[in-house]
C-alpha cells in the first residue's frame, strides 16, 4: 500500500476519509484580495459629480491605465442621490475617443500598509471642472430611480492595456443631484 505525504517534506501523512477521499481544504478569495495582499497593487477611487442641468448627459470621470502591464476592472458601484422618483442613467464606456476637462484624483491603495501608487490617470468633475467623455464602446448602462445604488461586478474580465481608458457618464433627472462612482481594480 502506498502512503501519500503532505508534499512539504515534513513526513506527515495526508488524511483519507471513510469514503476514500482525500480530506482537503482551500482558501478561496477573489483575485483582487490576493493582488492587494501579495503585490500591493489593488486600488479604489470615488468619482463625484453634481448634476449641472437635470436630464443632460454629463461626464462623471474616467480612469486611464498608463502602466506597462494590465489593469483588471473588478467592479464599479454607481450611486445617485436623486431627490425625487426621477431616473438617473449611468453609462460605462470603454476606450472613449474624447476625454478632456475635470480634476485629477489619486486612487487609494486597498492595502493600507503599502506605499505603492497606481499607474493610472484618474479624472473627475469634483463639482467644479466639467469632464467631456464621448465616443468609444458602451460596456454597461444602468438606470436607477430615486436615491439608489448598484454594484456592477465585472469579475476582473474587463482588462485595460497601456493608455486605455474607462469613462463614466451620468444623467440625473434633477439639477443638483449628486452622483458617485466607486471603481475597484488591480494592476499586474
Amino acid at each position: 500500500m502506498s502512503i501519500i505525504e503532505d508534499g512539504r517534506g515534513s513526513g506527515k501523512k495526508v488524511r483519507v476519509t471513510d469514503t476514500n477521499r482525500l480530506d482537503v481544504s482551500s482558501k478561496s478569495n477573489s483575485r483582487l484580495f490576493y493582488v492587494s495582499k501579495n503585490d500591493e497593487k489593488a486600488f479604489v477611487i470615488n468619482l463625484t459629480l453634481t448634476q449641472v442641468l437635470g436630464g443632460a448627459t454629463e461626464g462623471l470621470g474616467y480612469v486611464t491605465y498608463i502602466g506597462n502591464n494590465k489593469l483588471y476592472l473588478h467592479s464599479i458601484t454607481v450611486a445617485t442621490e436623486e431627490p425625487t422618483t426621477g431616473m438617473t442613467k449611468f453609462g460605462i464606456w470603454l476606450e472613449p475617443t474624447t476625454l478632456s476637462g475635470g480634476e485629477s484624483k489619486i486612487p487609494t491603495n486597498m492595502n493600507a500598509t503599502s506605499a505603492q501608487e497606481s499607474e493610472t490617470t484618474c479624472i473627475h468633475t469634483n463639482d467644479t471642472l466639467l469632464v467631456t467623455i464621448s465616443g468609444g464602446n458602451s460596456l454597461y448602462t444602468i438606470r436607477l430611480n430615486g436615491p439608489n445604488s448598484f454594484i456592477i461586478d465585472f469579475n476582473d474580465a474587463i482588462i485595460l492595456g497601456k493608455n486605455q481608458s474607462i469613462g463614466i457618464k451620468t444623467s440625473a433627472a434633477t439639477t443638483g443631484t449628486k452622483t458617485r462612482a466607486t471603481i475597484e481594480w488591480f494592476e499586474e
